[in-house]
């Protein structure tokens, strides 16, 4: 058996790629009874090209790192997600440079042969739409959750995610505006998350947000959470709302649909695909299949239940069968 190492930046514990690598990190350990160290920065290079070894990378964005390496012959690539230059382009330009470069340097990485593994049915589509030969499917893990709130007392959404323009973030805020002003008692809107500092379209949201609030429409942004503190709010919310135009997974539909609580979105990608569009709506109807679902409650348990079944299948450890016969091809 090939020991696993893994390779991902720890910079940041709330990154949602940091997250999953450990969740997989912790399932792969769980199921092979195997310590599987991250590697840091100085390290790797030591680990590279070792036949008795298989180093986990996901890779979501452009890396100067991997334009130095030559031997990739024991890397197993696993590939997020990147969101399109085309979303980026009137807000946060550099970014869109960085998606850019980013999806050339993926579209020049097949070249290495390496195994690659997508997290979603979406990305090993866009992997062979690439050229990439036999890339695995290994879905995202979901925590499972217990339910320890109740529901909000009054009518709420939620969202959570970057604050940039892909998002919708600006149009979520007028959608909820919309649904505040057909409810008798107004709405509240619990949004986590957060943009890059100075860019252009943080400074609308917030602008925009203060500008909307009001007794009717009540706004309450948090810009981080520990995974507690967000699991409270995912329970206690009636509804969760997504505008976003690109998603790979939809990480955060699913943990809300996981937290008890069902979901709507728009076309996104990943999102419809993997919740095979339960859920699924439009932008010109968001606003009203939200009130609609706000005052219907069998409705939104419907749903709920209709999602569930879905998500369940990525619920840690469901899918510890279907990673064990994945990674026995790789490390056996």
């Amino acid at each position: 058996m090939k020991q696993l190492f893994a390779f991902v930046n720890t910079s940041n514990p709330c990154n949602s790629i940091y997250q999953q690598t450990s969740f997989l990190v912790k399932r792969l350990e769980a199921i092979y009874s195997m310590q599987i160290p991250v590697l840091t920065d100085a390290e790797l290079d030591s680990h590279l090209g070792k036949d008795d070894e298989l180093i986990l990378w996901p890779y979501e964005a452009f890396s100067v790192r991997l334009c130095r390496i030559r031997d990739y012959s024991n890397v197993v690539f696993i590939y997020h997600n990147i969101t399109p230059a085309r979303f980026f382009w009137t807000t946060e330009p550099l970014v869109g440079c960085k998606a850019l470069v980013g999806r050339l340097q993926l579209s020049l990485l097949r070249r290495t042969g390496r195994q690659w593994l997508a997290v979603s049915e979406y990305n090993l589509g866009e992997l062979e739409k690439l050229g990439y030969n036999s890339p695995l499917l290994c879905y995202n893990q979901i925590l499972p959750s217990e339910i320890r709130f109740e529901k909000s007392d009054e009518a709420s959404i939620m969202f959570v995610g970057r604050i940039v323009q892909n998002k919708r973030c600006l149009e979520w805020l007028e959608m909820a505006k919309k649904v505040a002003e057909s409810r008798q008692d107004g709405l509240t809107c619990y949004i986590v998350g957060n943009g890059k500092k100075g860019t252009v379209y943080l400074k609308r949201f917030i602008e925009k947000a203060a500008a909307l609030r009001s007794n009717r429409l009540r706004i309450i942004h948090t810009t981080a959470m520990t995974q507690e503190e967000l699991a409270e709010v995912y329970q206690r919310a009636w509804l969760y709302v997504s505008l976003s135009e690109h998603e790979g997974f939809g990480l955060p539909v699913c943990e809300a649909i996981n937290n008890g609580t069902p979901a709507i979105y728009t076309a996104c990608g990943g999102q419809e695909q993997l919740l095979r569009n339960n859920g699924l709506t439009t932008a010109e109807n968001i606003a009203e299949k939200t009130a609609h679902l706000l005052e219907d409650a069998s409705a939104r348990q419907e749903l709920l239940q209709a999602q569930k079944q879905i998500v369940r299948q990525f619920t840690i450890p469901a899918a510890d069968s279907h990673i064990k016969q994945l990674f026995d091809r790789l490390i056996l």
